[in-house]
């Protein structure tokens, strides 16, 4: 069984949690190429390597946010996913600063160190890789992320499209109360 992450920062096992699963293979299904398609959405991670989806979600209106990470390996399979809500934040950029934050920490407890780290926001990816300089309150915390990337050995980021980081954009919006499961 999968890994997930509860609302209190802990990780562990639990039956619980299978909506967030269910929303991952949901979303891992709608991201498989179809025969023809010429333009790759999701792409496995090399062998031996593991992929850390991330995303983060901001409701400005009812000011709810929430954040989600998917692991899943060379074979495609998911294993380890979290969902949360996340409060006292005020704009999109810093709940995709905190999803990014999580995303490490996760993978890390999980004991992956080979990892290929992906989201959708292209700020954040850009300040991870040092090409773009990080002016905000959670400055440090960044740096601190940047830190241990550089430390996992055959660890890298990339930022990919929102149809291809739909896996993790499914399970985050459970954080923010707007999944709603297609039949």
């Amino acid at each position: 069984m999968a890994r997930t992450m509860d609302n209190k920062s802990s990780f562990k096992s639990d039956n619980r949690k299978q909506t967030v699963l269910v929303g991952c293979h949901e979303a891992q299904k709608r991201q498989t190429n179809k025969p023809g398609s010429e333009k790759k959405l999701w792409k496995a991670p090399k062998y031996n390597h593991y992929k850390v989806n991330f995303d983060g979600a901001f409701r400005a209106a009812t000011r709810e946010a929430g954040i989600g990470v998917v692991i899943r390996d060379y074979k495609r399979d998911v294993l380890g996913a979290m969902s949360r809500p996340v409060t006292n934040v005020d704009n999109a950029m810093h709940v995709e600063r905190l999803a990014v934050v999580k995303a490490i920490e996760f993978a890390s407890y999980m004991g992956f160190n080979k990892i290929e780290l992906e989201g959708d926001a292209l700020s954040i990816i850009k300040l991870l890789k040092h090409e773009a300089v990080d002016l905000s309150l959670i400055e440090n915390i960044m740096k601190e992320v940047q830190f241990k990337l550089r430390h996992m050995a055959g660890s890298h980021c990339s930022h990919i499209r929102r149809k291809a980081n739909e896996a993790a954009h499914t399970i985050t919006k459970l954080a923010v109360g707007t999944y709603e499961t297609k039949c």
